[in-house]
């Protein structure tokens, strides 16, 4: 359209020129700016999808899951990091909001970012990831989990050393994968929990007690 009316009023050269310079920029900005969005399961399946265009995606308490769209370079660095940071702040909002009265306090204890769509990492990007991670679990005792990074991103992770940094038991190949993991873990921290504040719980006891105030676990 836009080199249809440049040409058209301003001539063939210039107007496909002025078409060529803002598709430039607009290739600039999507690269500084990549979509990003906050996931949730569709009901009844292993699939995750934006909750904005799925509102009726299922979270999980306790954790965020994010997919970024786009590779993750110096350009863009900061940009991800806030948007995380936003989305983190959002989702330990909510659980605040839900919080009752007497139950202890509910917090974001996992991050996971699904990076099937980040075909890069330049050195900017692996800072920025080594930075979150040490920010969030020292500060927050919030554990990052990655999801399904490709082989080349995988390799860049290894070689900068921050696969040990986030533990390799925190690197998984598919998003269901990283969910189950954290769900079960975050069992364990509650049974874990009720024991301390009831030693006499039996396992059986303790079990009984999660799946009543959880309700059934989706499948």
């Amino acid at each position: 359209m836009i080199a249809f009316l440049g040409t058209l009023f301003l001539g063939v050269e210039l107007g496909l020129g002025i078409a060529v310079v803002l598709s430039l920029l607009l290739v600039i900005f999507e690269s500084a700016y990549p979509h990003t969005a906050v996931l949730g399961r569709l009901p009844g399946t292993h699939q995750y999808r934006n909750i904005k265009q799925y509102p009726r995606a299922e979270r999980y308490d306790g954790i965020v899951m994010v997919r970024i769209d786009a590779p993750i370079y110096f350009a863009n660095t900061q940009h991800v990091r806030e948007k995380i940071e936003k989305y983190y702040e959002r989702a330990q909002e909510e659980l605040e909001k839900q919080q009752q009265p007497q139950q202890p306090k509910q917090v974001v204890r996992y991050i996971i970012l699904e990076m099937g769509a980040v075909s890069h990492v330049d050195t900017s990007a692996l800072h920025i990831l080594s930075d979150l991670n040490s920010n969030y679990k020292s500060t927050r005792q919030i554990q990052v989990c990655l999801a399904n990074p490709n082989k080349s991103v995988m390799h860049r992770l290894v070689l900068s050393g921050l696969v040990d940094e986030i533990g390799r038991e925190h690197i998984f190949v598919s998003l269901q994968d990283a969910v189950e993991h954290c769900l079960h873990a975050m069992d364990e921290i509650e049974m874990s929990t009720r024991y301390d504040e009831d030693p006499h719980l039996t396992t059986a006891e303790l079990e009984e007690l999660m799946m009543g105030s959880k309700g059934e676990e989706p499948s």
